[in-house]
């Protein structure tokens, strides 16, 4: 059972990203490096604030578990906003441009007569002329 309160998570390689914390969620670091900045007690609670870099960071338990680590598109998307963007959309524009040419050429393959005239228009010769 975890004895957190309340706390916030900025996720500084998200520009500064906040996620909450909610009582009693457990979180886990696989790997951290960093330093506790402050550390007292108040309330009878302990309040602590942390500044570091982790690996591996984790919430909930068992088939409950989720990463809170951010993605490496959410990483992109606030690093790179528009040019990751135009980016994808001239990727995708490439993708589906290659998609229609392989299917209208496996279209001609498929109607070509049986003497081949049809593949002229690919640039490969035509021996019935």
């Amino acid at each position: 059972m975890s004895t957190i309160l309340s706390g916030t998570l900025f996720l500084e390689s998200l520009d500064g990203e906040k996620r909450q914390l909610r009582p009693g969620e457990e979180l886990e670091f696989w790997e951290s490096s960093g330093e506790i900045r402050m550390l007292r007690l108040e309330d009878n609670q302990i309040a602590v604030r942390y500044h570091g870099r982790v690996r591996g960071m984790t919430t909930g338990s068992g088939e409950g578990l989720h990463s809170l680590m951010p993605t490496y598109l959410e990483w992109m998307r606030a690093r790179h906003g528009l040019s990751l963007f135009w980016g994808a959309t001239l990727y995708l524009s490439g993708l589906i441009a290659g998609v229609l040419r392989w299917w209208e050429f496996a279209y001609e393959m498929e109607t070509a007569g049986a003497d081949g005239r049809r593949l002229m228009h690919f640039g490969l010769p035509d021996s019935s002329r």
